[in-house]
């Protein structure tokens, strides 16, 4: 007879370890001494054992265990642990033979294409070896797509998400202000920008870009009217939009007025032309000087090294100059301020090195006194260039305050250095020309009536526009009051239903409720002035946010007037955006990819 031989399962899994062999017996677990079924050795029931009674006690002494590079343990012992010590799931011992799920496939893939738009990264970064080399060591069962796969299917997906996102977020605004701008990419192919701002349901300020297009058409004001009507249309906004804030630009100018919508031109830029005139005809030549000395040191590491050593000795900040860029607003200013700040360790440096210098000792002084006069508007750019805060208001305090300065300038500056005196003049002949029609548009003056950190104190010496603008918010609430008028008398009174006296009160308190549309919108009016200012440091959006129902009629035009942004900025961050990824390197990228990119990159999350 031939004796069969039983032959025993060979025990080779990982989960082994965990477990004490009992030769035909069942294995019992290390960590509790429970004896636990194993037919035939099969290593089912132990892996289900650890899984769920001991997942997150599942360590070793570092001494003797070691993970391999799959994640399985290279020795036996109590517990298992990684080569630096530190305690793993045990999900991270065993491998799966099972392929990566099609929804952690997906969710991997959404992860990549947001980090590509968000970070500028090409698309080919999926080819790189190290890059897949990395990926494969975060999880080696995951297989990343194709260049193609990420630019013409994971892209496209992710772009029509998002601009189903902005479509719902624009559905619910009431009110939207625009931004426009142009640019020109370093291929010469040109592209307009367009920008959404409005308050959503929570009251929150958003800025979304919704266009931002190759433009190959000349742009004339019919071609560009004709580009952001598209625009509006595409996103069904036209009859919400109450304002276009654009640069100076006669060509855009002309398609705000065919469009029929109320323009704005760019607070900052405006500011910046003017500095930029009165610059050149009171300055220009100390300012030519000074770009040229900070060149020599840009050029000399010599000369650089020099003033950094010169600074240490005289143990003074070490404060690298900075060049005056002629795009870039109020550059000529952070220049001689940074100039004068370095004047004593410059002046050693330019004796020690023989460096030309042309500047005289009154020069530097008119560059100190310059850089005072010049720092208020460094500080109005600032402060109307910020995004998703309230500027239309501080745009015509600025104004005046911006007067108000010089001409204190005017008066405290002794001896008036002749150089100074035309800065001056010029500033505020700059101002009064081109801050005209601004400083008493009606819907400036009535931000600023409404801005709970100005009311009345921010026109309280002109009587005349704030008596105007008084007017002109009551005539616009007026309106709402006569729509809004109850239909019947409300039954809510301090007496009971069955009282004798219950309909003679009720007509009372609806008579008070019916009052004359024009007295109730001056009530609403003087109620809210009547309240104390918010400090400066406060956002007034925050304030609406919370007093609103207080005021309701006045409400529904601060939702109108504090959408609008002093500014074109926000294009202008999409441009510098747009910059970075439209490189010399990525210049044969289709201008309908950089659209994809920059819509997600802006509004993604946002």
């Amino acid at each position: 007879m031939i004796s069969v031989i039983k032959m025993s399962r060979i025990t080779t899994s990982d989960v082994w370890q965990f477990f004490i062999r009992r030769g035909e017996q069942d294995p019992v677990c290390k960590f509790c001494k429970q004896i636990i079924k194993a037919p035939g050795g099969s290593t089912s029931n132990l892996l289900r054992h650890i899984k769920i009674v001991h997942k997150k006690n599942v360590v070793s002494s570092t001494s003797n265990n070691n993970c391999n590079n799959n994640g399985a343990i290279e020795s036996t012992g109590a517990a298992a642990t990684t080569s630096y010590g530190t305690s793993c799931s045990i999900e991270n011992y065993f491998t799966s033979s099972k392929a990566i799920p099609a929804k952690v496939k997906e969710s991997l893939d959404r992860s990549l294409i947001i980090t590509i738009c968000k970070d500028n990264l090409p698309f080919n970064l999926v080819e790189s070896p190290n890059f897949q080399a990395f990926v494969t060591h975060l999880n080696p069962k995951y297989s990343m797509p194709s260049r193609k796969t990420v630019a013409k299917t994971l892209l496209p997906l992710l772009y029509e998400e998002v601009l189903q996102t902005t479509m719902d977020k624009l559905k619910s605004a009431k009110a939207i202000s625009l931004t426009t701008d142009g640019w020109t990419s370093c291929t010469n192919t040109s592209f307009i920008a367009v920008t959404a701002h409005f308050f959503d349901e929570e009251i929150n300020l958003n800025s979304l870009l919704l266009e931002c297009a190759e433009l190959a058409v000349s742009h004339t004001s019919v071609n560009l009217a004709e580009c952001i009507e598209h625009v509006l249309e595409k996103f069904q906004i036209k009859d919400k939009i109450v304002s276009l804030t654009t640069d100076n630009a006669r060509n855009i100018t002309l398609a705000a007025s065919l469009l029929d919508i109320k323009h704005f031109s760019c607070f900052a830029h405006t500011l910046n032309l003017i500095v930029k005139h009165a610059i050149d005809v009171s300055i220009g030549n100390i300012v030519n000087e000074v770009k040229h000395i900070v060149m020599h040191f840009k050029k000399s590491s010599v000369a650089t090294h020099k003033l950094v050593e010169t600074q240490k000795n005289l143990k003074m900040e070490e404060l690298k100059l900075k060049q005056d860029v002629a795009t870039r607003w109020n550059s000529t200013y952070v220049m001689l301020e940074r100039f004068i700040r370095n004047r004593i360790p410059l002046g050693v440096c330019i004796e020690a090195l023989k460096i030309k210098c042309n500047l005289k000792t009154e020069d530097w002084d008119i560059i100190e006194k310059s850089v005072k006069i010049l720092k208020c508007f460094d500080e109005a750019t600032v402060h109307v260039s910020a995004e998703k805060v309230a500027t239309l208001s501080k745009m015509g305090l600025i104004i005046r305050m911006l007067r108000k300065n010089l001409h204190n300038f005017q008066q405290t500056i002794c001896p008036m250095p002749s150089e100074i005196g035309l800065l001056i003049s010029s500033l505020m002949e700059g101002i009064a020309i081109r801050f005209q029609s601004l400083e008493t548009d009606p819907y400036v003056t009535q931000s600023m009536l409404l801005d709970p950190r100005f009311k009345k104190s921010s026109l309280e010496n002109e009587p005349d526009i704030l008596k105007t603008t008084y007017e002109a918010l009551k005539d616009e609430i007026t309106p709402l009051y006569e729509c809004s008028a109850p239909d019947e008398p409300s039954n809510s009174s301090d007496i009971e239903p069955d009282s004798l006296f219950f309909e003679f009160v009720s007509k009372i308190n609806y008579a008070d409720n019916i009052l004359n549309p024009n007295l109730a919108a001056q009530k609403e009016i003087d109620s809210y002035l009547s309240t104390n200012n918010i400090k400066f440091s406060e956002d007034p959006i925050t304030w609406w946010k919370k007093e609103g129902k207080n005021y309701p009629k006045l409400y529904n035009i601060f939702l109108r007037r504090f959408c609008i942004p002093a500014t074109s900025v926000p294009c202008e961050r999409i441009f510098s955006k747009a910059g970075n990824i439209f490189t010399e390197k990525r210049n044969r990228l289709a201008p309908k990819r950089l659209q994809e990119i920059l819509l997600i990159q802006q509004n993604y999350g946002s």
